[in-house]
């Protein structure tokens, strides 16, 4: 029966152990090799959808009246009739307070009656006079008063966009750093001023005795 010698077994033993620590340290660069190209790769990738990117970010920037949807160029131009409702001129409801019919400023009480024909015919001239007289004075007047307002109008909106707001916005941001430094000079001065106050006075006792 044969016996093995041990140094021999050793010796084979060691020897696997470095072939596998090799083979591991191989695998591991090949490894580290491949992550390292294929994180490259991915920068190249990014670069290049980030400088293909960025032209079309620029133009998305600058919006012009072609990327404008559908019916909204129309708005841009000079307003014209074609939403104009010219049955219902009153569509917000703002001057529904004038509205004044012959019941709402004439009425005779049960006993007090006029003749008929009196009542019918003031109605009838109470109704036409209001009428006419409000289309006249609108067809001589109407055109000038919407002139008029049209340009009052347009300045007030001008007047608001180019110097109201911005004036506002700048004394906002005025006013923050004014804030920033009157809270720092409360805190620095006054807080302890008051808090030496309150704690000098807050030692006294007052006490009532009734005789």
């Amino acid at each position: 029966m044969a016996t093995s010698d041990p140094n021999a077994a050793w010796s084979r033993c060691k020897s696997t152990i470095s072939k596998t620590i090799d083979e591991g340290k191989r695998i591991s660069r090949s490894t580290q090799d491949e992550m390292a190209l294929m994180a490259e790769e991915d920068s190249i990738e990014l670069q290049q959808s980030n400088s293909n990117n960025l032209p079309q970010q620029r133009t998305q920037a600058i919006r012009t009246e072609s990327d404008a949807p559908e019916g909204y160029k129309d708005k841009m131009d000079a307003p014209g009739t074609e939403e104009l409702d010219l049955l219902d001129r009153d569509p917000t409801s703002l001057n529904t307070h004038v509205r004044v019919g012959f019941e709402e400023v004439f009425a005779e009480p049960y006993d007090m009656h006029s003749f008929a024909g009196i009542w019918a015919t003031s109605y009838v001239v109470f109704v036409n006079a209001k009428f006419w007289c409000y289309r006249i004075l609108s067809a001589f007047c109407g055109i000038p008063f919407a002139l008029c307002w049209g340009v009052y109008f347009a300045c007030l909106t001008f007047c608001h966009i180019w110097y109201v707001v911005p004036f506002l916005r700048g004394w906002v941001i005025a006013l923050h750093y004014i804030s920033r430094l009157w809270a720092i000079c409360i805190r620095t001065f006054c807080d302890p001023f008051f808090e030496s106050l309150g704690k000098i006075f807050s030692g006294f006792r007052i006490y009532m005795n009734r005789t």
